[in-house]
This record gives structure tokens, sequence and C-alpha cells, in this order.
């Protein structure tokens, strides 16, 4: 993630000494900017309020940071920007320029440190995952129902029959053992009834199954990224154009 860093220096000079170092040490020219200073009121003033936007467009959000670095401006400083490609290259950036004399602003040194700020440039990436949601179903209940049916079936039945027949015949030797005793006959009638009985056969099935497809979806969304603008402010001591 690149950074920049943020230097007030009391004199042109020694901001303009720590260019070479920063180019030699894989800087690029247009990643680097010396806003120069001019007199008390013109920084206070309507180009004053310029300067503050650019501050802001620079990063720094606290106020009282960018009305000091505005009052350092105004009263001759020089504001050194750097922007660096990761946070190694602005830590080095950051202490060359504490130790070649960037001074303090009293409102900002708790959050920046020894006159140094350091404005992080931050950008989103999309990241897309996935997550499994319900979608619909199927639900299969199993319901018992009944309906009438009938069945015809034969059935036969025993009946006993007695008649009683006039006879006129002798008696035989059979008779005549079988007569004038106590006898007894019996004979059982015996019939058919119907007798039902249930039994259960599969006539169909129903299967229940997931099928499984693959579908791509092309994710649309919008990433933000905050860039750092230097902007130079010319002085008082540059010639005007005629």
């Amino acid at each position: 993630m690149s950074e920049t860093v943020i230097g007030l220096f009391p004199q042109d000079q020694q901001a303009q000494a720590i260019v070479p170092w920063l180019l030699s040490h894989g800087f690029q020219q247009n990643d680097i900017d010396l806003i120069c200073g001019g007199d008390a009121a013109r920084a206070r003033g309507a180009e004053g309020s310029d300067l503050i936007d650019k501050l802001s467009r620079l990063g720094v959000a606290d106020a009282q940071l960018r009305q000091c670095y505005v009052d350092g401006i105004g009263s001759g400083g020089t504001l050194l920007a750097a922007r660096a490609a990761d946070e190694a290259k602005a830590e080095e950036a950051a202490r060359i320029m504490r130790e070649r004399g960037a001074s303090n602003c009293a409102s900002s040194t708790a959050a920046q440190g020894e006159g140094v700020a350091r404005l992080p440039v931050i950008e989103e990436e999309l990241r897309v995952g996935k997550r499994q949601v319900e979608t619909g179903g199927v639900r299969v209940r199993q319901e018992v129902s009944e309906r009438p049916v009938e069945a015809e079936v034969t059935l036969r039945e025993e009946h006993v029959n007695v008649e009683r027949r006039p006879v006129d015949r002798p008696l035989t030797e059979a008779d005549r053992d079988a007569a004038f005793k106590d006898q007894t006959i019996e004979m059982t009638e015996r019939g058919e009834q119907a007798v039902v009985q249930k039994a259960g056969k599969v006539v169909e099935e129903v299967v229940v199954n997931k099928d499984v497809d693959q579908r791509t979806e092309k994710v649309r969304d919008t990433v933000r990224r905050t860039d750092v603008k230097v902007e130079k402010i010319e002085g008082d001591d540059q010639p005007k154009p005629n």
C-alpha cells in the first residue's frame, strides 16, 4: 500500500537537499513535490484557502495540522511531499526528513510524530465469496386413503333331509338285529363362509433425488481508491509573465 510522507522545513534548501536522496532510493520525480512558502498574509488569504484545499487533497485530514502547514509555508517554510510505494520506503523517507530538519507542529506531534506526516493511499479490492441459500425444494408426503371394492365367491352349503317312506316288506336278518333297540343317527351339515384377507403389493415407486448444476455468474460492484496529489505552489520570487 503506497503512502505519502510530508515534511515541513524552515528553509527551502533543507527540503531541496532531500530530493536527490529520494531519487536515488527508487522515488520517481512525479512522486516528489515541493510547496515553497511566501509571506504570511498570502498564505492566510484567498490563496491560503487554496492551499488548505490542496493539503486536504493530499490526505491531511486534521484541521489543526493543515493550519500548521499553512502557517509554516506562509512564514517562508517549504513543504516536501513524497509518495512511497510501500511502508518500508515511507519509513526511510520519514527518517531522512526528520534527520534533515523537518520541524514539529505542536498540534500534530501525537498523531504524526516529529513533524513528518504519513498519508496512506488505500485501494479496495473486490473479493467474491459464496454462501449457501435455500432456493426451493420438494416435499413428498405419503397418505393413506380407502376405497370400496367388491369380489364374487362361490360358497358351498350342505343341508340334511329327513324323509319318511311307507314300506311293506318282510323283516330281514339285519332288520331283526336292529329291531327294538334305541338308536341315534346324526348327520352334520357343513357350509362355506367367505374369508377376507388383504395382501399388499408394490405398484409404483416415488424416487426423490437431486441434480447439481453449476453456473458462472458475473458480479459487478465498485471499489474505491484514495489518491494523493501533490501540487507545487510558486512563491513570490518567481518571475511573472508580461
